[in-house]
């Protein structure tokens, strides 16, 4: 009986192993696919690692080689604090980005052409302002000198003339 009990614990016990080795497998497996597209992201968005070990790539054969799980647990662990260290990795970071510089070039030519029609209609309202003033100042000219004729006629020899407020600013004088 205790050979017969024995050997049900040790069968048990190599079952136990076994599962866990497999859940071992599987979660490394796990790791390793996460650990490309991590590489794959920031070979995509040209991002260079800073610290001093490259993620090593995961070779082809790994399913037909026999791992040695206690000699893989410290690699597993600093894959993963290398992973943590990298935090939440956003793979549409690319996209985005390029929708983001789309848009500031859009924007870019938007203020290029904003600018261009300031200028534009600067040097349209200052045509439109000389060209008033010159208008202005020909009109209150022969308009002083009518006021002046109908002036001496009404008052029978009397002077009367038109003056300009503010003679170097025609358009604001009154």
């Amino acid at each position: 009986r205790t050979a017969e009990e024995k050997r049900e614990t040790v069968n048990a016990r190599l079952s136990e192993l076994r599962i866990k080795n497999n859940s071992i497998e599987l979660d490394l497996n796990s790791l390793q696919i996460e650990i490309e597209n991590i590489s794959e992201a920031m070979r995509r968005s040209s991002f260079a690692t800073t610290g001093s070990e490259e993620i090593p790539a995961v070779p082809e054969d790994t399913e037909e080689e026999e791992i040695n799980l206690s000699a893989e647990e410290p690699r597993l662990r600093r894959l993963q604090a290398q992973i943590e260290k990298f935090g939440p990795v956003n793979l549409l970071a690319p996209e985005e980005y390029s929708k983001l510089e789309e848009r500031y070039q859009f924007l870019n030519e938007q203020m290029d052409d904003l600018l261009q029609a300031i200028t534009s209609l600067g040097k349209a309202i200052s045509k439109i302002d000389k060209e008033s003033e010159k208008r202005f100042s020909e009109t209150f000219e022969i308009m002083n000198t009518k006021f002046q004729e109908i002036f001496s006629r009404l008052f029978k020899g009397g002077e009367g003339k038109l003056v300009l407020t503010d003679p170097e600013n025609l358009l604001e004088s009154g």
